[in-house]
């Protein structure tokens, strides 16, 4: 796959920038800040990121060196196999609570739509959740769905990613 030219908003580099070892959420907030957006964070020089604050020379060299482009199409193929969208600190659709937490992600993934922020439940529990304890988050969860109420999960595994 071939990069996209420059979308600014193609998931391609959300997902390539994301990648780079120790750029987390802070600094890719920060990242996105200064050169607004992800593809423009990727053309920047190594002075140009490393005057940004927060951002070592190590996190400026490994923009420049990583080699995103096999994570970054794993991504958009799995974002495209899935159904779902993204929705990026840059999009107007996203919450303006989750904007206020210290360290927002960057973008996050949504199938259907996004309700109103108080008629959402977040799903936390145990990696190594019992076949109890999953089955009753699908069922729980889905029920919640079904009356209106969007389900929000980091999808790591166990319990979040049913």
């Amino acid at each position: 796959m071939t990069p996209p030219a420059m979308e600014i908003d193609a998931p391609y580099y959300w997902f390539a920038l994301k990648s780079i070892p120790n750029v987390g959420n802070v600094t890719f907030r920060r990242l996105l800040e200064q050169f607004g957006s992800p593809s423009k964070v990727l053309a920047a020089s190594h002075g140009e990121l490393a005057a940004v604050e927060g951002v070592r020379a190590g996190i400026a060299a490994a923009v420049k060196s990583h080699n995103y482009h096999q994570e970054a199409e794993k991504g958009v193929a799995a974002l495209e196999r899935s159904g779902a969208s993204i929705v990026t600190l840059l999009d107007e659709d996203y919450p303006q609570l989750l904007k206020e937490i210290p360290d927002p992600p960057p973008y996050f993934y949504l199938k259907g739509k996004l309700p109103p922020p108080a008629t959402a439940i977040a799903v936390v529990g145990s990696r190594r959740a019992s076949d109890y304890g999953l089955s009753t988050t699908k069922r729980l969860s889905q029920e919640l769905a079904e009356q209106g109420i969007a389900i929000v999960s980091g999808l790591a595994s166990g319990v979040a990613a049913t």
